[in-house]
């Protein structure tokens, strides 16, 4: 365990009910370039959030929502391949920073 959680992925709730997956979240900066990355097994963070008003929805949307769009539509990148939280924290740390280095690649 580390931080009190178990290091394997747990059920999460879904759109289509529960799936057995990781909690991939990221921070981006207004350029979109992602400064902090982690994988958790914890639930969906909406509830952080709460209220959300819409000023916030909309600087959600226009700052992370492309980076989520890039690298899963544009890279085809869906799943995490590697199995273990630590593993899979590693993985996805390496996409956005792989994010990172093909948007100053297009913007140079």
């Amino acid at each position: 365990m580390r931080g009190g959680l178990p290091l394997c992925s747990r059920l999460l709730k879904a759109k289509s009910g529960y799936v057995q997956d990781y909690n991939a979240q990221a921070i981006a900066t207004a350029d979109q370039f992602v400064i902090a990355a982690e994988v958790t097994n914890r639930g969906n963070d909406a509830l952080a959030y709460a209220p959300r008003t819409r000023k916030n929805y909309a600087r959600r949307a226009a700052v992370i929502e492309p980076v989520f769009a890039q690298i899963k539509h544009n890279r085809s990148i869906n799943t995490i391949s590697r199995r273990g939280l630590t593993a899979a924290d590693s993985e996805w740390k390496l996409i956005c920073g792989t994010h990172n280095l093909l948007k100053v690649d297009r913007t140079a």
